[in-house]
C-alpha cells in the first residue's frame, strides 16, 4: 500500500484508515501470505465504528453504510470478535510459530481451544502446575546477558540472582562487595531508563528468567488463590495489628517485594477488608519494583505509592539488615531507586476495603478531554455535530464538557483518560468509591482476564510479524487502536472490589513497547488560586494530538494516557513540590519496532512532544519553579530541553535542590546504620547513578 493511497493527514480517523487497510488486504493473499482476508474484512468492518457503543453500532447501521448487514452480534463480544481474528490469522506461518514458541503446554492448548471451539471454561486448573514448574527451572543462578523488555538497555555478562531469603540476599551482597562488585535489582517489565546494573556486574531479581523474559507469561491466568509460601521469605503478605502512626485510620501490612500486584490483589480480595488505596495498572510487577522508582497511581488526592510506606526493611551496604521507620528518612528511603541497599519488606498503609461500580465512556474526543483551541481539531475526529461551528459555537457547545471534564479530574476518586490513535472517541475511566460491598464481584472475570491476555500476546507477536510490518505507519496504528479499543467497556460494569478496579487490565505486559511519561505540574487557576488550572493538561494532551497529526508516518501506535493525580512527599519523586494543586501525569506509548533502525521517528516525535510539555513550568508564589519532569523510570535519557541533554538538565536544574536533599537524608541513615555514601556508591550504584546522584 502506497501512501498517496491513504486519506489526506488531517482528515485520518478510524473509520478512513481501517478502510484503506481493508482495501488493500487483498495483496497479503496475492502474496501468498495464508491469512484468511475475507474473515479478517469481517472483523474489521466491526471494529471500525468505535466513535459509538457497540450497540448503537447496530442500530446506526443502514445500507448505505457499506457494510452488507448488520454487525453480527455475536462479533460484537469482544472474546468472540478475538477469536475471528486469531481464525483469520490460524493457518499463517508466524502465527504457528508464535504458538509454537510457548513453553506452557497447557496454555497452548487453552488458545487452541478457544480459537477451535469458541469456548473457554472458567479455569484451567493444571495451568498452575506448569507455571510453578517454568518458575522454578528458571531461577538458576547464572552469568548471561541482560537487556530490559523494552529493549533500551542491553548489558553483557551480569550475574543473575533469584533470591528468596533475607540471608540470600545478605549473601549476595557479601559476596559482591568481597569481589569488588555492585549490586542492582530489577522487577518485572516496567523500566527504560539505564537504572540496571552495568557490564559484569551484579543484578538480583524478584522474579524468574521465564516470568521475566518469556513473552507467553501467564500468571494472571493463574487459578490460586494467594498464600504464603514458607520457603520464600520476600514473597510473603502479613498484616500487622498495628494501625499507621501517621493515620490511626490506616492497617499497616508488610509485604515481601518479590509479592507482585496480582498476589496482593488476590489477597486483598479473598480476604476483603484492607486495600492499597491506589497503584499501577499492571498486575504482574513486584511491590519492590513498583516502589524503587516511585510509582503511581490515578486520581487528585493521591500521591505515589512510595507515600504509602510506613517502614522499609533492606540489605546494607555491610550486607546487615536494616530498617527505617523514622518519617523523616522515609522521604528518602521509600524511593531510593535501590541506592540505599536491597530492600527486602516494604510495611504499607492500607485502608478498609471500598467498592467500585465502574463506569467507562467512549466518549467523542472533543468532549472527553475538551481542546483548548477548537478551532485546531483535526477534522477527521471532529463528530458530525462540531463540523462547522464557529469558534465561538464551539466554545459554547465544550463549555460543560469541560466543566465534566474538571469534575472527574478533581472530585473522582480515579481519573484516567485513553486515546487510541485516529479514534474518533477518547476512553474515558473515572469513578468514586463506595463503603456498601453488597453484589461485589470479581472482575474482570477469568474469561475477561484471558481475552485481555490473549489480546496482550496476539498484539505482541503480530507486531513482529512480516504482514504487520508491510503496512504503512498509519494502518498500523490505526489497527492496534482498534485491537485496544474493541475490547475496552463502554458500559456500567458490575460493583467489584477498589483493588480489582485499579487493575482493570490484564496481560498488558506481554507486548513490548516504548513508553515515555512526565509528570505536569498543576498551576493555579487565574479565577481561583485554591484550585489548579486543568487548561495545562487539556494543553497537553492536545499537543499530542496536533503532534500526531501532522506526522504522515506516525511514530505513536498505541496510546496517548493521562492520569490526574496529587503531589509527593518523596525527596526524588518527579510529583515533589507540586504542592496541592497536583499533576497531570501523561504519557505517550507506541509499539517496539524490532528491525534495526525503525526506531528514529519515534525518537524524533518524543522530542517534539518534550519541547511543548516542558513548557508548561511555571514560578509558584513562593518564588520556585515548578516544572515538568519525566518519569525516572520511563524513557527520557536521549531527550533534551533546549538542546541540554535531558541527564544534565534534571542533574543541573530540575533536581539539584531534591539531590541534595536526598544525599543529606541517606546521610543520616547511614549515621544510624554504620556506612557512608561512599560505601553506597561503591555498593549499589551504576554508571548512570554514579553521574546523576554521586559526582
Amino acid at each position: 500500500m502506497e501512501q498517496e493511497q491513504l486519506p489526506n493527514l488531517q482528515d485520518r480517523n478510524s473509520r478512513n484508515i481501517s478502510e484503506a487497510l481493508i482495501e488493500h488486504l487483498d495483496d497479503l493473499a496475492d502474496k501468498g501470505y495464508n491469512v484468511d482476508i475475507d474473515r479478517l474484512k469481517r472483523s474489521l468492518r466491526v471494529a471500525r465504528p468505535q466513535q459509538v457503543t457497540r450497540r448503537a453500532a447496530q442500530l446506526s447501521w443502514s445500507p448505505q453504510s457499506g457494510d452488507a448487514a448488520p454487525p453480527d452480534p455475536d462479533l460484537l463480544d469482544p472474546l468472540k470478535w478475538l477469536r475471528q481474528i486469531l481464525l483469520a490469522f490460524r493457518d499463517y506461518s508466524e502465527y504457528q510459530d508464535a504458538l509454537k514458541a510457548m513453553e506452557v503446554p497447557e496454555l497452548r492448548q487453552m488458545i487452541e481451544t478457544f480459537v477451535d471451539e469458541g469456548e473457554i471454561t472458567d479455569k484451567w486448573p493444571h495451568l498452575d502446575l506448569f507455571i510453578r514448574k517454568y518458575e522454578e527451572k528458571t531461577r538458576k543462578e547464572d552469568a548471561h546477558d541482560f537487556h530490559n523488555w523494552g529493549m533500551t538497555t542491553h548489558r553483557k555478562n551480569v550475574d543473575h540472582h533469584y533470591p528468596k531469603t533475607v540471608s540470600d540476599v545478605q549473601a549476595v551482597v557479601r559476596l559482591a562487595k568481597e569481589q569488588g562488585r555492585r549490586v542492582r535489582c530489577a522487577g518485572f517489565r516496567h523500566s527504560w531508563s539505564p537504572i540496571h546494573a552495568d557490564d559484569n556486574e551484579v543484578l538480583i531479581t524478584f522474579v524468574s528468567k521465564w516470568a521475566g523474559k518469556h513473552p507467553s507469561n501467564c500468571v494472571s491466568l493463574s487459578c490460586k488463590d494467594f498464600e504464603n509460601d514458607p520457603a520464600h521469605e520476600l514473597k510473603q503478605i502479613h498484616l500487622l495489628d498495628t494501625y499507621s502512626a501517621i493515620d490511626s485510620t490506616k492497617r499497616l501490612c508488610k509485604v515481601g517485594v518479590a509479592v507482585t500486584n496480582e498476589d496482593f490483589r488476590r489477597w486483598a480480595t479473598k480476604h476483603n477488608q484492607w486495600a492499597l488505596p491506589l497503584n499501577v495498572i499492571l498486575v504482574e510487577v513486584t511491590m519492590g519494583g513498583v516502589n524503587g522508582p516511585i510509582c503511581h497511581g490515578a486520581g487528585h488526592r493521591h500521591k505515589t505509592t512510595s507515600d504509602l510506606v510506613e517502614c522499609v526493611d533492606y540489605v546494607d551496604c555491610n550486607g546487615e539488615r536494616r530498617t527505617v521507620s523514622n518519617p523523616e528518612q522515609l522521604r528518602a528511603a521509600a524511593g531510593s531507586f535501590g541506592l540505599m541497599g536491597v530492600v527486602t519488606h516494604l510495611t504499607l498503609r492500607l485502608d478498609k476495603m471500598t467498592y467500585v461500580a465502574m463506569r467507562p465512556q467512549k466518549r467523542s474526543a472533543v468532549t472527553a478531554v475538551p481542546p483548548p483551541d477548537p478551532s485546531l481539531v483535526p477534522p477527521g475526529i471532529q463528530p458530525t455535530w462540531f463540523k462547522g461551528l464557529t469558534p465561538e459555537a464551539a466554545r459554547a457547545k465544550l463549555a460543560q464538557p469541560i466543566r465534566e471534564f474538571e469534575n472527574h479530574a478533581l472530585n473522582d476518586y480515579y481519573s484516567e483518560w485513553f486515546w487510541f490513535p485516529y479514534q474518533e472517541s477518547v476512553w474515558v475511566n473515572t469513578w468514586t468509591t463506595v463503603e456498601d460491598g453488597a453484589g461485589a464481584t470479581d472482575y474482570p472475570s477469568y474469561k475477561g482476564v484471558f481475552c485481555h491476555w490473549l489480546l496482550g500476546w496476539f498484539a505482541g507477536v503480530l507486531t513482529e510479524w512480516t504482514v504487520f510490518h508491510m503496512l504503512p505507519n498509519a494502518c498500523k496504528a490505526s489497527l492496534l487502536g482498534c485491537l485496544s479499543m474493541m475490547v475496552l467497556p463502554d458500559r456500567q460494569e458490575p460493583k467489584t472490589h477498589l483493588t480489582n478496579a485499579l487493575h482493570f487490565r490484564r496481560g498488558i505486559h506481554n507486548m513490548r513497547v516504548r513508553d515515555v511519561e512526565f509528570e505536569i505540574p498543576l498551576p493555579p487557576s487565574k479565577n481561583d488560586p485554591t484550585k489548579p488550572d486543568l487548561d495545562v493538561a487539556r494543553k497537553a494532551w492536545w499537543d499530542v494530538i496536533h503532534l500526531f497529526y501532522s506526522d504522515n508516518e506516525p511514530s505513536m501506535r498505541i496510546a496517548l494516557e493521562m492520569r490526574i493525580m496529587a503531589d509527593s512527599d518523596i525527596i526524588m519523586a518527579p510529583q515533589y513540590g507540586n504542592g496541592r494543586l497536583g499533576t497531570a501525569s501523561i504519557e505517550i506509548i507506541t509499539v517496539q519496532d524490532p528491525r534495526p533502525g525503525k526506531n528514529k521517528n519515534w525518537d524524533d516525535f518524543t522530542q517534539k512532544v518534550a519541547d511543548k510539555w516542558m513548557k508548561y513550568q511555571y514560578r509558584a508564589e513562593d518564588g520556585s519553579v515548578r516544572m515538568p519532569k519525566p518519569h525516572w523510570a520511563k524513557e527520557w535519557r536521549d531527550l533534551k530541553v533546549d538542546e541540554v541533554p535531558m541527564e544534565r538538565f534534571l542533574k543541573e536544574t530540575a533536581y539539584p535542590m531534591q539531590i541534595r536533599e536526598f544525599k543529606k537524608t541517606l546521610e543520616s541513615i547511614g549515621k544510624d546504620h554504620g556506612w557512608k555514601l561512599d560505601d553506597l556508591k561503591k555498593t549499589f550504584s551504576n554508571k548512570f547513578w554514579d553521574e546523576m546522584i554521586w559526582s
